[in-house]
């Protein structure tokens, strides 16, 4: 606002306020106190506004300068922590995906254990019912060797029942003879094989 704006506004003022003080009282004071107020108002801001603009216009750059620099060690300090916080969810994603390849590992490896654990069961299972064959083979043969001398014996034992019945004494002693001269016959043949 220059100089002859400022003026001009001043007289403009205290020619109102002189009008409005003629139309109430014709004493010269009612002119000449709100005349000299509106002059020390006029004489004040210029004084304010001469003296203090540059004070004031200098605090007010140096707030704007002061509040700017607040604004860009904020906003430097806001992307110093978004760099962070990109860097926690770089690093939060690449531990999810080692987590991920960890459980990924994990099952195969329990997958693996788990037909390991199933094999070695089949395996022994199968040694269990080879033993358990081999066993119930070999009481069978025993069943069998014994029912078979059990056969025997009670074969032979009718024999010598049946024989004994129907075998005479005469006929004992030429079965006896014979067998005396079997026994000469097959030491005299075996002697001359020598």
């Amino acid at each position: 606002m220059s100089v002859f704006r400022f003026s001009f506004w001043v007289l403009c003022m205290v020619a109102f306020s002189a009008e409005c003080a003629l139309g109430a009282e014709s004493s010269w004071r009612a002119i000449y106190d709100p005349i000299m107020k509106w002059i020390n108002f006029g004489i004040l801001a210029f004084i304010i506004y001469r003296y203090g603009r540059g004070p004031v216009t200098k605090f007010l750059k140096d707030q704007k300068r002061a509040i700017e620099e607040q604004m860009e060690a904020l906003e430097s300090q806001l992307r110093a922590e978004s760099l962070k916080l990109e860097g926690e969810n770089r690093r939060l994603e690449q531990m999810e995906s080692y987590l991920e390849e960890l459980r990924a590992k994990i099952m195969e490896m329990g997958k693996r254990d788990k037909e390991k654990i199933l094999e070695d069961a089949k395996k022994q299972a199968e040694l269990l019912l080879q033993r358990a064959e081999a066993e119930a083979n070999a009481l069978i043969y025993q069943a069998r060797q014994r029912i078979q001398e059990e056969l025997v014996d009670k074969a032979i034992a009718i024999c010598e029942r049946e024989l004994k019945k129907r075998i005479t004494i005469k006929e004992q002693l030429s079965f006896l003879d014979s067998f005396v001269e079997n026994i000469k016959n097959y030491s005299l043949g075996s002697a001359s094989i020598r």
